[in-house]
């Protein structure tokens, strides 16, 4: 199967050229390499453009890496799709593992485990691998690192996401053809958007090797906890149905999750002095889940507004 790889980049002049470079080292090269400048304000696009390889840079304006994702996958000819952030780095045998993985045709979406750089430092931490995940639980089979899973994993993703990063994904493109996509309206968490509407009727398998560096850096959108607990509460709030969830001690686990999701976002806005707002959510995580705790919150959220 051919593969085309999709790079969204927005301001990545620093990073892009390595992160590319990083795609032309494989030792199973991609048909096509696909840049989307999303808009960048810095030298992104005349550093792309610069690139030797097989590789097709299209600009737009800054609409988002929903949109930039989405562009990138109505141009591309493959029946593989690999996403790969602008900042981060693959192992020289990623795509040949996932290309690998993938050969299976009853699998439709394969990731890796991955690794986080510190840019300023180098060191790196919080490789993420099955053996600490809920879904080590789930049922698969083992073919040497990979993990095949028997079933979707729609109960198991809500709970928890293991895909941390779109850079660990290869996924058919039919796949996501059926599913419409990365949702623009997002600009949070629209890759874990995906990853949960996929995942109530297709089956995932997991490479359980650190086959991506994601380099972290002041820039990263994914260091913005506020915004992220925003984003997951907006997209877990969507399955919020005890149908989706094959225990009743399952949808209350969730439950309890999407309250403390509340009370997170709740708290921080508290500590920036946005009372009114924070009371809202207060008020959602103890009708989610009844805690003193948040009473207490709730309550003083009244008292100092």
């Amino acid at each position: 199967m051919t593969i085309s790889c999709i790079i969204p980049a927005y301001n990545a002049a620093s990073f892009l050229r390595s992160t590319v470079e990083s795609v032309l080292n494989q030792t199973r090269q991609p048909e096509e390499i696909i840049i989307i400048d999303d808009g960048s304000t810095d030298s992104t696009l005349n550093i792309a453009s610069k690139i030797d390889g097989p590789i097709r840079v299209i600009s737009q304006e800054n609409s988002g890496s929903a949109v930039a994702r989405n562009r990138g996958l109505d141009v591309a000819n493959s029946k593989l799709i690999a996403f790969l952030d602008a900042d981060d780095l693959w192992e020289q045998d990623f795509l040949e593992k996932q290309h690998s993985a993938l050969s299976d045709e009853s699998y439709d979406l394969s990731f890796s485990s991955f690794s986080n750089m510190d840019t300023l430092t180098g060191k790196f931490s919080q490789s993420n691998r099955l053996e600490n995940s809920l879904l080590f639980n789930a049922p698969h089979y083992r073919q040497n690192e990979i993990a095949y899973f028997y079933e979707p994993l729609l109960n198991k993703l809500l709970m928890e996401c293991p895909i941390v990063t779109t850079s660990t994904v290869v996924v058919k493109r039919s796949a996501i053809a059926k599913h419409n996509g990365f949702n623009p309206k997002l600009r949070r968490g629209q890759d874990y958007d995906l990853w949960l509407r996929m995942s109530e009727k297709l089956n995932f398998c997991w490479i359980n090797e650190t086959l991506v560096k994601r380099r972290l850096h002041d820039s990263n959108v994914t260091r913005d906890n506020l915004r992220i607990d925003r984003a997951q509460i907006e997209i877990l709030s969507k399955w919020d149905f005890p149908g989706y969830f094959s225990l009743k001690s399952e949808y209350q686990a969730f439950r309890k999750r999407l309250a403390q999701l509340n009370f997170s976002v709740g708290w921080r806005l508290m500590k920036k002095d946005q009372v009114k707002e924070s009371r809202e959510y207060f008020k959602i995580a103890s009708k989610l889940n009844l805690k003193y705790k948040t009473i207490a919150y709730l309550i003083l959220s009244y008292l100092k507004f």
